[in-house]
């Protein structure tokens, strides 16, 4: 049985097609380092309306998880882990992510890669490649390159694995 966290994935991911991103945000339980589209620890997504969506690593299948940031209490042990706030990506032409607030989501293909032996439903969902109305591309997710690093990243997608498998969020076929 697929592990519950999975459709609501989905249903997320769902919301974020054609809305704008205004915010990735890295929440860090230390100073700033140097890059943060591959640090560790988990991201914010503010869209346009508002709605904020937390991404985070399940480290014992290897697959992102998405939540609802208002189902999140601020007075939670989880959240109050995490009191540095850092911007992920800049709306500015220098950089390489910026277009991800710059434009609106057009689609999502959901990234996977072969299952860890014994392990039932590891890598099923480890990232979204989210595609730009203007063609743009990013992948967000984590395990994304060769390295299997356990963080929450956001990459280009010249910048992953080519191993990974995409499939379209709405149906069966490959994308």
């Amino acid at each position: 049985m697929p592990t519950e966290y999975l459709s609501k994935n989905r249903i997320i991911m769902a919301r974020i097609i054609g809305s704008r991103i205004i915010n990735a945000i890295r929440l860090l339980d230390h100073d700033s380092p140097e890059d943060l589209r591959t640090e560790w620890g988990p991201a914010i997504l503010t869209l346009e309306d508002e709605y904020q969506v937390i991404l985070e690593v399940e480290e014992s299948k290897a697959n992102l998880t998405l939540r609802d940031a208002r189902t999140i209490s601020h007075n939670s042990t989880w959240y109050s882990g995490f009191q540095a706030r850092a911007e992920i990506v800049e709306p500015v032409a220098d950089d390489p992510l910026g277009f991800l607030l710059m434009d609106r989501v057009a689609g999502i293909e959901v990234i996977s890669r072969p299952p860890e032996p014994g392990v039932p439903d590891s890598f099923t969902m480890c990232g979204m490649r989210i595609r730009m109305e203007r063609g743009r591309q990013a992948c967000i997710g984590t395990h994304l390159t060769d390295l299997l690093i356990p963080a929450v990243a956001f990459l280009l997608p010249e910048d992953v694995d080519p191993e990974l498998r995409y499939r379209a969020l709405h149906g069966d076929e490959p994308a």
